[in-house]
């Protein structure tokens, strides 16, 4: 500690910080610094801190005759506590900084988000590194884990609370369908959704085509699209009628559902150049086979997707000839 105090004079009678000469009482400084037993890196990154902050007041026109000692070092102790708390749990120094610098502002929404961003953008390497040491000190599920990962990869925006509680949320709300007796599919999409505030009857509906879409063999963008064009569909007349009210409004939400993603699968199969235009055409000849009066008209389902797809075929080819 004595070389440590022998070099900071050193470095201070050749001006190291000119500043802190000028606006601090050195040797109270160096008492102060030598009660707090910092290490070297600790020391240096204070010393920073205090530059840079009184070279703002400064700057600022901000320091006056009646700041005292504490006054203009008070901001940078916090901060050095703060710091090195985080850098000797093994942080790097920029995540370590970051959080610093949010805590002495009060800033600290998302401050595991904005700490790994400020990382991130000089290092994805340091940034993963960083993440690993948060996971094992806070004793992190591997679904937390893969979760948080998932949200961080896809840019997601956590402005009505951090990111720490959203997956905590989605954490709850998996294990929640699991204990129910649910899949580990259909529990995941469904926390996914329920945490960014869609109703649970959407959840509910979403998790349960997109379960049996991939059970059936179909793609993840299959199964994504027609999940939430049901889920869709079905909570508008749910949330108006009730779930079980009107049975022939659910019916019919879900032959448009299936009507939409059949036209969608067939336009996606077959490159059409307008799928849109494709799409709405199906669904009209679908849903027009589908409640027909023509009862003879069709049998099964697979007649009438059959039957639609003619019709719809033949009209979207007589639309762009």
């Amino acid at each position: 500690m004595v070389l440590i105090l022998e070099k900071y004079k050193d470095q201070t009678n050749k001006g190291m910080t000119p500043i802190i000469e000028k606006y601090i009482d050195v040797d109270k400084l160096q008492e102060v610094i030598q009660s707090q037993k910092f290490e070297k890196e600790i020391l240096d990154e204070f010393i920073n801190h205090l530059d840079h902050f009184l070279s703002g007041l400064e700057k600022d026109d901000a320091i006056f005759e009646e700041d005292t000692f504490d006054d203009l070092t008070g901001i940078s102790l916090d901060y050095i506590g703060y710091y090195a708390k985080r850098w000797k749990e093994g942080y790097s120094v920029e995540w370590s900084r970051k959080y610093a610098r949010s805590k002495v502002s009060s800033d600290t929404s998302n401050l595991l988000m904005y700490c790994y961003e400020a990382v991130q953008e000089q290092s994805e390497q340091a940034a993963d590194a960083d993440l690993k040491t948060y996971f094992k000190l806070t004793n992190r599920s591997q679904l937390f884990i893969d979760y948080f990962r998932k949200r961080m990869d896809e840019g997601e925006s956590f402005t009505d609370s951090s990111i720490e509680k959203d997956v905590e949320r989605f954490e709850l709300s998996y294990y929640e369908q699991i204990n129910q007796g649910k899949s580990e599919l259909y529990a995941y999409q469904y926390a996914d959704y329920l945490i960014d505030d869609y109703h649970p009857i959407f959840c509910e509906d979403y998790a349960y085509i997109y379960e049996e879409s991939i059970n059936n063999g179909k793609s993840e963008e299959y199964a994504r699209t027609y999940a939430y064009r049901y889920a869709s569909n079905l909570i508008d007349v749910k949330r108006r009628y009730g779930i079980s009210d009107d049975e022939d409004s659910l019916n019919f939400a879900k032959a448009k559902a299936k009507a939409f993603i059949n036209g969608w699968e067939y336009a996606q199969n077959n490159k059409l150049d307008d799928s849109s235009r494709f799409i709405s055409i199906y669904e009209n000849a679908y849903l027009n086979t589908y409640y027909s009066d023509n009862k003879d008209e069709w049998a099964t389902i697979e007649e009438c997707e059959r039957i639609a797809i003619e019709k719809a075929v033949g009209e979207y080819t007589s639309v762009k000839s």
